[in-house]
């Protein structure tokens, strides 16, 4: 279901893209299986800008996969860094790296947005 509404929403077919989540969520009942068609939807409405949506989206699948890394990382980055909430953004991307990503691409992602984002923070405190 999640292959499917990527390559949907790459092809500029964001409503059928939601649908095919919202379908795969109403099939899966394995927890890491909704946790990711959630967070998966969680994006596609942080990409319309629909940020309390998306947050409500990810906290679910945060609630049956808290441990993991892209979840975190796709939630600071997606809808609290553009929310402002810088903070609870840096919070989820140290928890993301410290989960350990499988992939090492992933991992580069997690330590560049912590730079980026959240390094002045950590040197601003004594």
């Amino acid at each position: 279901w999640q292959a499917w509404a990527v390559l949907e929403k790459e092809q500029g077919e964001v409503e059928r893209a939601r649908e095919l989540l919202q379908r795969g969520l109403g099939r899966v009942s394995a927890r890491r299986g909704r946790a990711l068609l959630l967070s998966t939807l969680g994006s596609l409405l942080a990409s319309e800008r629909r940020y309390a949506e998306a947050e409500s989206y990810f906290q679910q699948a945060l609630s049956l996969d808290e441990a993991n890394p892209l979840t975190r990382y796709h939630f600071a980055v997606q809808v609290l860094l553009p929310l402002g909430r810088r903070e609870e953004a840096c919070a989820h991307l140290q928890r993301a790296l410290a989960l350990g990503p499988r992939k090492a691409r992933d991992q580069r992602r997690i330590e560049q947005a912590l730079r980026k984002h959240c390094s002045s923070q950590s040197s601003s405190h004594p």
